[in-house]
């Protein structure tokens, strides 16, 4: 029970981090770059966490209510307007440096970058988005964050999924295994699924996750968007 409440915790603490970065945006009323869908999604998550925190199996249900799954998976899209037209290859420069802050290295988390297109596709993981244990064992699930982020000359376009979740169990009993459950299989949205516990807790988690990860995202490029945060190239 401690354990589970631990990443409950955490959710928390990434949704606040998401609220203060939305609410500092708000306040700048001269921000170029906005995104209403944000701000809503920012929202219904504080009303269902007030309605349903006390009980797991109803904040599923309130989240997939909210956000159903698209085409078998947590999926978020977000348009992010600017207030004037900008430099397309400064915007893809300074995504890649946003990958390589919420990464160990750009070069890990970006996984192609298309200058003809103005494409960029990233994934990043999360090694703990749910746990659970008892009667000697322990289950932590994990996942992969993908992200595409598309650019016009006066608008982002920011997508964030995630297809299955990674389940590493281990037991006193030396019976150790490793599974790999898409999310349109798992509890919640399979009522019959395994890991009910952790797995309820990682639905909360990753649609929180994702959310957040848009809301810090946008922060990030309000931030710099006067900047071109390309690293420099030395001769030696």
């Amino acid at each position: 029970m401690k354990t589970r409440k631990l990443s409950m915790m955490r959710t928390f603490s990434v949704l606040a981090c998401m609220l203060w970065s939305v609410n500092m945006l708000a306040q700048d009323s001269i921000a170029f770059f906005s995104c209403e869908q944000i701000k809503k999604d920012n929202e219904a998550f504080k009303a269902i966490k007030k309605a349903n925190k006390r009980f797991t199996k109803k904040w599923n249900a309130a989240i997939l209510e909210y956000h159903p799954l698209v085409d078998g998976k947590i999926e978020y899209s977000y348009i992010i307007e600017a207030a004037d037209t900008f430099n397309i290859k400064q915007m893809m420069n300074n995504t890649r440096a946003f990958f390589g802050k919420i990464s160990s290295s750009e070069l890990a988390a970006v996984k192609k970058v298309d200058e003809e297109n103005f494409v960029i596709e990233a994934a990043t993981g999360e090694n703990n988005v749910g746990q659970a244990s008892g009667y000697g064992s322990i289950s932590v699930v994990g996942v992969i964050m993908n992200y595409r982020i598309s650019f016009k000359n006066n608008r982002i376009k920011f997508d964030v999924w995630v297809s299955h979740y990674n389940i590493g169990s281990a037991s006193n009993f030396g019976k150790n295994k490793t599974e790999v459950i898409p999310i349109s299989e798992a509890y919640p949205i399979n009522p019959k699924g395994s890991h009910k516990s952790s797995l309820g807790t990682a639905f909360i988690n990753v649609n929180v996750y994702c959310s957040a990860a848009a809301g810090l995202y946008l922060e990030f490029m309000e931030k710099h968007h006067g900047e071109d945060l390309k690293k420099k190239e030395t001769d030696w």
